[in-house]
Order: C-alpha cells, then sequence, then structure tokens
C-alpha cells in the first residue's frame, strides 16, 4: 500500500509541476525512487511522505509562474494595500537568505539619525519565544525580543526598540506612546509590504551577486531579481579591500539600477584586537609569529 501511494503520489506531483525546472523535478524523482528501494520503518516512510510532500507545494509555489508573481502582483495592481505613514519610515531588507548586513546597516542608520531625533527600531523578532507587541526595556532578553534587537537595545539605549510581527499595528502604538518619535527604521521588511516606507533600502552581499543566483530552493533567492526595482536605495555589502573599479562597474552593470535608484558600496571595517582577560593590546603580527592561541567565540555583545 504504501509504495502504491508513493507511486500516486509521484504521478500527482509530476502534473502539479509541469511548468517547474527539470532540476526540481529530477530531484523530486530521485529522493522518491531512493527511499522506495529502500526497506525502512514505517515511521521513516511516513517522515519521508510529509516531508515530500510539503517540499513539493513549497515548489509549486516557488517555480510556477502563476504563484511566483502572485502576492507581488496584489500589492502591485492595489487589490492588496500598502499604507503610507505620514512619520518618515526607513526600510533595510534584502532579497536572499542569509546574511547581508542588515543589522549593521540598520546600526549605521541609528547612529547617524540619533543625535538629531528621537527614532525608533522595528523588528518582528525573529525566533523570539513571545508574541505579539512589545517595547525592550532595560529587563528584556534576548528570547524575549530576539537577538538583534536585544544587540541593537543594549548599543542603542536612547532608541526605542519595538518588537511586533504586525508592522502597521506597530507603528500606530509607536505613534500614540511616542508622539515625538521623528523616524521609525525597520529591520529586514523588504518582503514585508503591508506597510509602504518613505525609503526602502535593499542589501546585497558583494560576493552573492543577484545575477548568478536562483530562486528558493535552487539557490537563495526569496523573490525574483526584478523585485530589487522596488528599492529607493541599493546597497552592495561586504565590499573586500581588494575590490577594484572594474570590480565595481560590473557590478553597476549587472544590476542596472534605475533613474530613480543610488547605488552604494559598503563594507566592513573591524576594530583593533583587544585582549579578553586584561593586560596589552595583541596586534595581528602577533598572532602571525604565533605567540598567542585563538579561541573563536561567536555571540552578542
Amino acid at each position: 500500500i504504501i509504495f502504491l501511494l508513493l507511486n500516486f503520489f509521484i504521478n500527482k506531483f509530476n502534473k502539479f509541476l509541469k511548468n517547474s525546472t527539470d532540476f526540481i523535478k529530477l530531484f523530486l524523482s530521485y529522493t522518491f525512487n531512493l527511499h522506495c528501494t529502500r526497506i525502512v520503518g514505517i515511521n521513516k516512510i511516513l517522515n519521508i511522505i510529509i516531508t515530500c510532500i510539503f517540499n513539493s507545494l513549497s515548489n509549486i509555489r516557488i517555480n510556477s509562474r502563476q504563484f511566483r508573481y502572485s502576492r507581488n502582483f496584489l500589492f502591485n495592481t492595489g487589490l492588496i494595500s500598502s499604507k503610507k505613514y505620514r512619520l518618515p519610515i526607513i526600510s533595510v531588507g534584502n532579497i536572499t537568505v542569509g546574511g547581508t548586513g542588515k543589522t549593521p546597516h540598520s546600526e549605521f542608520i541609528l547612529s547617524t539619525l540619533t543625535p538629531f531625533m528621537q527614532v525608533a527600531l522595528l523588528s518582528r523578532g525573529y525566533k523570539r519565544k513571545t508574541k505579539d507587541f512589545i517595547i525592550a526595556d532595560k529587563n528584556s532578553t534576548a528570547d524575549q525580543i530576539g537577538d538583534e534587537p536585544y544587540q541593537i537595545h543594549r548599543k542603542f539605549p536612547e532608541v526605542v526598540v519595538a518588537i511586533d510581527a504586525n508592522r502597521r499595528r506597530a507603528i500606530e502604538k509607536l505613534q500614540t506612546m511616542y508622539p515625538n518619535i521623528g523616524a521609525v527604521v525597520m529591520d529586514d521588511a523588504y518582503q514585508h509590504r503591508f506597510v509602504e516606507p518613505g525609503i526602502n533600502i535593499l542589501l546585497i552581499d558583494f560576493n552573492r551577486p543577484l545575477h548568478e543566483d536562483h530562486l528558493l530552493p535552487h539557490g537563495e533567492l526569496r523573490e525574483p531579481e526584478h523585485n530589487k526595482n522596488r528599492a529607493n536605495i541599493i546597497i552592495i555589502t561586504k565590499c573586500p579591500e581588494t575590490a577594484t573599479p572594474i570590480d565595481y562597474r560590473l557590478i553597476t552593470k549587472h544590476l542596472k539600477p534605475r533613474p530613480y535608484q543610488t547605488l552604494y558600496f559598503s563594507s566592513i571595517k573591524y576594530e583593533e584586537l583587544q585582549p579578553a582577560f586584561g593586560g596589552a593590546p595583541v596586534t595581528k603580527e602577533m598572532l602571525r609569529v604565533g605567540r598567542y592561541g585563538v579561541v573563536l567565540l561567536t555571540g552578542i555583545q
């Protein structure tokens, strides 16, 4: 019965995925055939079926033309409305999965604006263990508001850090609770189209150009490359010191920014190394000659 069900699912998926890429078809066929020829436990077989159904439905959503553009189409045509506020809203985000430097650039914007006005940072609080609207305070933890908002709250105590997946509700509450706020920075909000920002900033990793990438799951694009046109500002992040003017010209050529778009290039500059347990500063040359051992620790400062 299990093998008959698997064959049934294969036939159904082939019909649903007739417009998908050959890569996806080959991947699904290989996955089914591989597990069908093995003798496995009933629980494992059921897990395979459920996983394949989920992956196939995801692939339909991503690879079929009628589903791929449906959400943006609804917003672009006004069938779903984006709300615009008088309060200046700055959106920072990307169209790829993985880090492109959203938090450092959000922090740069905050450090630029805070000397002149009261600023709020709005985040959905990725992987937090709470729900609904939260304003960070001195007792907030990373579990309550998310690790990146927690880091920003510690580095910028004068900034109002608000956490809510419903950005509209959060902005309206911020306007009521803090009438003197001069601007709101929305972190990781390029796909959140229910709010129309005044400035839409798109970040692209120097090492992962969009024209060489593909949509999920084959690549790392969250949405088609042409949706970069929604941005007012495009920033190529993590540019290495070895990048040349030719590299910048090639990137500009591939991106083809529109007349209303401004293109910038940014890089990360690391501060001098600091001793973990006191003492004299450690230089890179000391590490090169092997005078010190190194322990790599990644965490929130």
